[in-house]
């Protein structure tokens, strides 16, 4: 899978400001004292600024932004999946900026070195994460 810029199904050229979609998924995309920042947030304003658009972005969790896009509130979803079911709805770009990764945590001192070290513990996912 791959991580991918998801734009709601609209003409942005025609858009006088784009509302962009941004959660807490450091170092991709997070807010961080009232500013977007991250990974995505770079490209985004890199292509903002090339092709002359007006970016709003707006703070929420996944949930909330999945469903804003969903329901015309914001015209673009940064980190999002694709998967055949979401292309129904949303365009996506033709580009990946990032492949998929993982993050494991741990207490300081912990004995995790790699996947096999996992088995028997509790693991935390995303909640409604396409993985």
């Amino acid at each position: 899978m791959l991580s991918l810029l998801l734009f709601a199904p609209l003409a942005l050229a025609a858009a006088p400001s784009i509302r962009v979609g941004v959660y807490d998924t450091k170092p991709l995309v997070f807010v961080e004292n009232g500013v977007a920042k991250g990974l995505f947030v770079d490209v985004l304003d890199h292509i903002a600024k090339e092709e002359g658009w007006q970016l709003q972005y707006v703070p929420g969790t996944w949930a909330e932004n999945l469903q804003r896009l969903n329901d015309g509130e914001i015209d673009l979803l940064s980190t999002i999946a694709y998967s055949e079911d979401r292309a129904k709805t949303f365009s996506f770009t033709k580009e990946f900026v990032v492949l998929d990764w993982g993050v494991i945590w741990q207490r300081p001192g912990g004995s995790i070195q790699s996947v096999p070290d996992l088995a028997n513990k509790k693991i935390a996912i995303l909640n409604g994460d396409i993985y």
